[in-house]
Formats: structure tokens, C-alpha cells, sequence
């Protein structure tokens, strides 16, 4: 995907222009060789789709984690390599958030206060006519560079939901289909040795919470979407 260069994240101009701390609408004065005049995203796709041996992963992979649930008797699985304890963030120095230890909570996007409140139904992707940036949590965690990335191309709903290889289709998934609480993102790494261009990662969706349950790391604009927090994780 080539974008055109991303507002920095808190700057005035992302802030107005999407009620938050980014858009990649309205944020004006961009240049470069991809830039296009009315600052739109523009998608051009290069590289290939999962190889054969990616795509037997992903079904090992998703296989895997649904059997997890059922041995277990868990109606959501619970990631083993991404544990929800504080050993899991800054390799257990959790002082280093300002928090004291006791104070992480992990929760599940509809469990999220926020959303309760609302009456809202947390859901992955805002509808399509929507477009909002994201914004950045605390600032211990020092990855602006990837979310400003996050923030262009959250302009193009089709660019960000092809980052998603389970759900098949997470924007449009029927509400009758159950959530398993878990999700296998896609990172394209260029392999010269190989077809195996994509890193897939699969995550449970069990996100850092302060006390009163306000997410610590990237969250959309709109409390109840949720999207950035999965691929941020």
C-alpha cells in the first residue's frame, strides 16, 4: 500500500480533522509522489496472496485455537503466549505505565465500560461511510511510527480489513456467527527465499484496561471500534 505521508499523531490539524488524533482527510499540505490533492489513500497492490503452505497455517491456526475453547470449556479463547498479566507488558515492569500493578485490568471490547454506558455494540470496523483516525494511548509504549501507518491507512476500510485473515470477512460478519474471541492479523515481510511473504498473528482480543476500564494502549476515536487495538496487540 502506498499512502500519501501521515499527519504526526496529536498534530492540530489530525485532531480537527477527525475529532481525535487523526484522519487522512483534511489534514492538508501533503507532498511526495504519492500524494493525491485531495490527501486520499491510495491503495496499489503488490506482492502476493498467502502462499499454500501460509494458507495450511491458517487453518492449522484457527483449527487450533477453536479446539482450545472446546477442550477447555471456554467460550473465548485465551492466548498462552500473550497471557492477560502484567509479566505481558514491558516484560512484567508494569511501573513503567504508572500504574501500580494491581491496577491492569483485561478486558473484552463488550465489556468495555465505555461501550456499556453507550448502549453500544463494540464492533471491529465502523460502518464504511465512516471515517475516523486513531489515537494513541500512553506514551511509554513508543510506537507512533506505527501508529501514524495505522492512522493513513485507516482511511481505506477495504486496505485495513485485508489486514484480517479470521474473521474471512470481519466488516460484514453476520452477527449469528460466534465470536471465539480471537483474531489472525497479516504483516507483509517480503521472503526473497520463499513464498511465505505474510507473518500471520494469531491474538485473542483480551485488552490492557486502567482502572476504570479505559483501554492504555491505541484505540479508535469511537469507544465501541476496536480494530487498531487488535493489530496494535
Amino acid at each position: 500500500t502506498r499512502v500519501p505521508r501521515a499527519p504526526p499523531l496529536g498534530s492540530g490539524a489530525a485532531a480537527d480533522a477527525a475529532g481525535g488524533l487523526g484522519s487522512t482527510a483534511g489534514a492538508g499540505g501533503s507532498t511526495g509522489p504519492f500524494a493525491l490533492p485531495d490527501n486520499e489513500v491510495r491503495v496499489e497492490n503488490q506482492g502476493k496472496a498467502l502462499s499454500k503452505n501460509q494458507e495450511r497455517q491458517l487453518e492449522r491456526m484457527i483449527a487450533d485455537a477453536i479446539a482450545w475453547c472446546d477442550k477447555n470449556g471456554k467460550e473465548y479463547y485465551e492466548d498462552p503466549d500473550f497471557k492477560a498479566e502484567n509479566a505481558s507488558l514491558f516484560g512484567g515492569e508494569t511501573n513503567r505505565l504508572g500504574l501500580p500493578a494491581t491496577k491492569v485490568a483485561w478486558l473484552r471490547p463488550h465489556e468495555f465500560p465505555a461501550v456499556r454506558e453507550a448502549g453500544e455494540t463494540a464492533v471491529l470496523f465502523k460502518p464504511r461511510s465512516e471515517i475516523e483516525g486513531v489515537m494513541q494511548g500512553t506514551d511509554k509504549l513508543d510506537n507512533r511510527y506505527f501508529l501514524s501507518a495505522c492512522n493513513v491507512v485507516a482511511g481505506s476500510k477495504e486496505c485495513v480489513e485485508r489486514v484480517f485473515y479470521y474473521p474471512k470477512r470481519p466488516a460484514t460478519q453476520p452477527s449469528s456467527e460466534k465470536s471465539r474471541g480471537f483474531f489472525v492479523v497479516g504483516f507483509y515481510e517480503d521472503d526473497p527465499n520463499s513464498d511465505d511473504d505474510w507473518q500471520l498473528v494469531l491474538v485473542d482480543d483480551r485488552i490492557p484496561c486502567d482502572e476504570s476500564g479505559a483501554p492504555l494502549f491505541a484505540r479508535c476515536v469511537s469507544a465501541h471500534v476496536y480494530w487498531v487495538m487488535i493489530v496494535e496487540k
